[in-house]
């Protein structure tokens, strides 16, 4: 799942709001975020996060392996290379290699995600005196949890109090095109922007109810007022008109003229035999 995913489930009951709104809303949310962090790091002991190591114990039980090992050349006992066989659920034999002093493996879970693989779990827990927390990257460690949250996001006050900015000039929002295709729903106010349960919208420009600015064709008084809305174009579309005969329709009426044209053969015959 990505990090923009996470997000948007983060603040789905809070997507609603204004812009200056929601962002003061994450900035809450991540001001209580820090300090329940921050409130959790003082509790915690080790090398190593406790659930991370939980989620390596469990993976490094019953491993049902073939291992060997082997040193580097001129290396000393640590440096220990290994190699690690099994069978999947479809009877197809693998062979993984493994380097606990680089912290390395063929297979390349351990390098990629920092945690060691079951080839490498295979490896470490077959010897005795050797820690699984030794071979996890410092990222999963508690020294940098703690160091993550010892800031924090300081208290604000509410936007009416923040203080107002004259830039010297009036921006007003660009004149925007109808798109093609279904148009997008419009967004409703929120109760704490003053919406109602009815739902209704409020246009920014003529202050009327039931339409947004950037569809608004009414006129207006005030001089300093944005244009108007440019009409949307109307699309001509030709009517086509297609009749369909049925085969067995087309058939009978086929044989009647067939028929017909066979009877005035006949009378012009009587008539010149006359």
């Amino acid at each position: 799942m990505s990090q923009i995913t996470l997000l948007k489930h983060w603040v789905r009951k809070e997507k609603s709001l204004h812009v200056v709104d929601l962002m003061d809303r994450i900035r809450q949310m991540e001001m209580d975020k820090m300090f329940l962090r921050r409130k959790l790091s003082r509790k915690l002991e080790g090398k190593i996060l406790p659930n991370v190591m939980k989620e390596l114990n469990k993976r490094s039980r019953g491993l049902k392996y073939v291992w060997r090992y082997s040193h580097k050349d001129g290396g000393t006992e640590t440096e220990i290379l290994g190699e690690v066989e099994g069978v999947t659920k479809d009877l197809v034999h693998w062979r993984h290699t493994i380097d606990l002093k680089e912290k390395t493996c063929t297979c390349r879970h351990w390098q990629v995600t920092g945690l060691p693989c079951t080839h490498a779990l295979c490896i470490i827990t077959s010897f005795r005196g050797y820690n699984i927390e030794d071979y996890v990257h410092e990222y999963y460690s508690v020294a940098k949890f703690k160091k993550a949250y010892e800031k924090s996001v300081k208290p604000m006050t509410d936007r009416k109090q923040w203080p107002k900015v004259d830039p010297g000039f009036k921006l007003w929002p660009p004149i925007l095109k109808r798109a093609a295709g279904r148009p997008r729903e419009r967004r409703y106010k929120s109760v704490a922007e003053g919406g109602t349960a009815k739902r209704s919208t409020r246009c920014k420009r003529c202050k009327q109810l039931g339409h947004m600015g950037k569809t608004c064709n009414e006129y207006v008084y005030e001089s300093d007022a944005p244009p108007p809305a440019p009409p949307k174009p109307k699309r001509k579309r030709a009517k086509k008109s297609v009749t369909v005969v049925p085969l067995i329709q087309y058939r009978s009426n086929h044989h009647l003229m067939n028929h017909l044209h066979q009877q005035e053969l006949s009378h012009l015959f009587l008539l010149q035999a006359l």
